[in-house]
C-alpha cells in the first residue's frame, strides 16, 4: 500500500512537470486562440510569466510534499526532516495561493485578456477565485502541521528522558 501511494504521488509529480512544460513552450505561441502577434502585449508577457513563476513555486511546494511523505512511509513520523519540509511546502503552497490571487486582480483590470482567458479555458469566473483560497488554507495546513510534529517531537524525547 505504501509503495502504491508513493507511486501516486510521484506519478502526479511528474504530470504537474510535464504541464509547466508544455505551457512553457506551446502556450506563448499558440494560433488556435484568438490571440494574434499584434495582440501581444508588454502586459501579456508580465502575466505568463507571474503565471509561469507561480507555477513553479507550487511545483516546489508539492516537491517538499513529496520528500516529507517518503519520510512518512518510511516509518520516522516524528524526524527532523518531515517537519522541515512540511514547514517549506506550506510556505510555498501559501506563496502560491497569494500570488495567484495577486494574479487574477491583475488580470481582471485589463478586461480584454479576461474575456479571451475565459473563452479559451472554458471556466466559470468564480473557480478562479477558490483555487488560490484552497491553496492559501493547504499552506497554513501543512504549517501548523509542522508545528504539530515539532511540539509531538519535543514532547517524546522528554517522555524518553523520564523513567
Amino acid at each position: 500500500m505504501r509503495k502504491i501511494f508513493l507511486f501516486a504521488i510521484n506519478f502526479l509529480y511528474i504530470l504537474h512537470f510535464v504541464g509547466l512544460l508544455n505551457i512553457i513552450s506551446i502556450l506563448p505561441f499558440n494560433n488556435s486562440t484568438d490571440v494574434n502577434y499584434k495582440d501581444v502585449t508588454l502586459f501579456f508577457w508580465i502575466v505568463f510569466i507571474i503565471s509561469v513563476s507561480t507555477y513553479i513555486i507550487f511545483l516546489r511546494g508539492i516537491n517538499y510534499l513529496r520528500i516529507s511523505a517518503k519520510f512518512l512511509l518510511s516509518r520516522k513520523p516524528f524526524s527532523e526532516e518531515i517537519t522541515s519540509n512540511l514547514k517549506k511546502s506550506g510556505k510555498h503552497f501559501f506563496i502560491t495561493g497569494i500570488f495567484a490571487l495577486f494574479l487574477i486582480m491583475f488580470i481582471v483590470f485589463d478586461s480584454s485578456l479576461y474575456a479571451k482567458l475565459l473563452l479559451s479555458i472554458d471556466l466559470i469566473g468564480y473557480l478562479f477565485l477558490v483555487a488560490p483560497l484552497f491553496l492559501m488554507i493547504i499552506g497554513m495546513f501543512l504549517l501548523i502541521q509542522s508545528e504539530m510534529l515539532l511540539i509531538a517531537k519535543n514532547l517524546k524525547s522528554e517522555n524518553e528522558l523520564t523513567i
